[in-house]
């Protein structure tokens, strides 16, 4: 029987691998060649929020063990502008006896100026994080289709960052050329992250490569030089190099981002990069929380999002902006989206997996499978 697909993913980890290393006690041992030697009152850990595959009070244990001594320990979820609960701030803590923040981007008297970057761009950062002794981040290193991957300065510059600075970041760099999942070298969009993150200031950083709910690597250091060696690690994971070749069909599995419709096009940012001109590629994902914020956005033409856009109508940039790419996009590629959860609409065309079949018959098909982090990387 002819095969009918070609199918990558991320790397297949087997026990032995060079890449897997034990973690718990790990990170513990880690923190301890590098123990915290700088001195203070208080202490802030600014960690992922609930939209990142990251057990978070496993993680944390180690550093406030190492933090013992500070009279003020406080954990502040980096969440953007994402919206996230108490609710899902105690899941993720799993009741652990820490005191917490969420950050809250649109709360403007809550942010403080640290500065100007060197193209002229104004930081505003949570102010928790500012008046620390000892900042602290951590991060999950996966590739990200603007940012290159997450993780290390990412969680200043999205995360706890005022949403004026994110929404005027986002804007203006996230159509760059060199913006794209996998890409650190001319990535301006990260560029500026990186240069948040310089005049916040970080002290210490714990990075994390995680495959499904396993942490696979971790690294800890002063500063910020563990997110590199993470990066190195996760691109030997995430990027999957594939002969020069495009198809005509690219089955894009969302997963691990397919928790709503907003994330989920994650998987499509990677998809593209192999699709041929007038292909097709199907979203497959589960999206139990819906769309995200984005549905709204998917129902407007291409006009009124750049126009909003140019004026600021939005009171968040970033979901019109991904609407933006969608309908770009949709000028040369077809979109389908198989899911329980989503309707469809002006932007995706909704099919079955009956309907999927007739499709793919007699293409050049390529499923992309965990595709919110495995990155196709064509190869001469």
């Amino acid at each position: 029987m002819r095969k009918l697909y070609d199918t990558i993913e991320k790397y297949a980890l087997r026990e032995g691998s060079d890449i897997i290393q034990p973690v718990f006690p790990r990170i513990g041992q880690l923190i301890k060649k590098t123990p915290i030697s700088k001195t203070g009152e208080k202490a802030v850990i600014v960690v992922p929020d609930h939209t990142r595959p990251l057990k978070t009070s496993l993680v944390l244990k180690p550093i406030l063990e190492e933090l013992s001594d500070f009279k003020v320990v406080k954990v502040l979820f980096a969440t953007g502008t994402h919206k996230m609960s108490n609710k899902d701030a105690r899941s993720l803590l799993d009741d652990m006896d820490v005191e917490y923040k969420i950050h809250d981007a649109w709360n403007e008297d809550e942010h403080v100026r640290i500065g100007t970057t060197k193209r002229g761009f104004n930081m505003f950062i949570d102010k928790e994080y500012v008046n620390a002794d000892v900042k602290i981040l951590v991060g999950v290193v996966v590739p990200h289709p603007w940012a290159g991957f997450s993780g290390g300065a990412k969680l200043i510059l999205p995360g706890i960052s005022s949403a004026s600075t994110i929404n005027e970041h986002h804007i203006n760099w996230f159509l760059h050329e060199r913006s794209k999942a996998g890409i650190l070298e001319g990535n301006v969009f990260r560029e500026e992250i990186e240069e948040a993150a310089r005049l916040a200031g970080v002290d210490y950083s714990l990075n994390i490569v995680t495959v499904k709910d396993t942490i696979v690597y971790s690294s800890w250091t002063k500063g910020l030089s563990s997110f590199k060696e993470c990066v190195n690690v996760a691109s030997r994971i995430f990027l999957k190099p594939i002969p020069k070749r495009k198809y005509d069909i690219v089955i894009a599995d969302a997963r691990p981002f397919d928790m709503n419709l907003y994330q989920a096009t994650k998987a499509i940012d990677h998809a593209k990069l192999v699709i041929d001109r007038g292909g097709t590629i199907i979203l497959v994902c589960e999206c139990i929380n819906g769309y995200g914020g984005i549905k709204e956005y998917l129902d407007m033409d291409e006009r009124d999002i750049v126009e909003g856009l140019n004026n600021r109508a939005f009171r968040n940039l970033v979901p019109p902006l991904v609407a933006l790419t969608l309908r770009k996009l949709q000028k040369s590629v077809k979109l389908y989206i198989v899911s329980p959860n989503i309707s469809g609409g002006n932007i995706f065309e909704k099919i079955d997996l009956q309907e999927l079949y007739g499709i793919i018959r007699n293409k050049k098909v390529l499923l992309l499978k965990f595709a919110g982090v495995t990155v196709p990387k064509i190869f001469s």
